[in-house]
């Protein structure tokens, strides 16, 4: 089991069971965007697991930014969030931080060698990518925790 994390254009639909109105996200692939060997390269989707989330924010520094009881991004009662600069400044430095903590995650490496550290740059290059392109791109820029 896992999250299903998608960055972008807001959309909203009926669900067919309940009735009630819903926000998901456009699905967007991109050659440009980041890739690291998972189904989901190149697109504003992530899935993954509820432990290797909770093993990034932690180690990135952004357990509240998804946690938090409050405002944490995977915990709104629709599992969506409008993104704004708040959120851009808090990717931008968490970046920067785990980068400065893990020099190596720059180095070229084969598939077999990587690291923890590794993936977790790879997840936190990818939030900043897609956060970075909807609130420059999108009309309604958000964070969705498909439910």
């Amino acid at each position: 089991m896992g999250y299903t994390l998608k960055i972008g254009q807001a959309i909203t639909y009926t669900d067919p069971e309940t009735g009630i109105e819903r926000i998901d996200c456009e699905k967007v692939f991109m050659e440009e965007a980041p890739a690291f060997g998972e189904v989901t390269d190149h697109t504003n989707l992530r899935m993954p697991s509820y432990s290797a989330w909770e093993d990034l924010a932690t180690a990135s520094g952004l357990y509240d930014f998804f946690f938090d009881p409050d405002y944490g991004l995977l915990n709104t009662p629709d599992g969506a969030t409008v993104l704004s600069i708040v959120h851009k400044t808090a990717i931008d430095q968490a970046c920067a931080d785990y980068v400065q903590k893990h020099p190596t995650v720059f180095l070229v490496k084969h598939e077999a060698s990587l690291s923890a550290e590794d993936f977790h740059f790879e997840r936190l290059r990818w939030l900043k990518f897609w956060i970075d392109w909807a609130l420059k791109n999108c009309s309604r820029p958000v964070f969705v925790n498909e439910q």
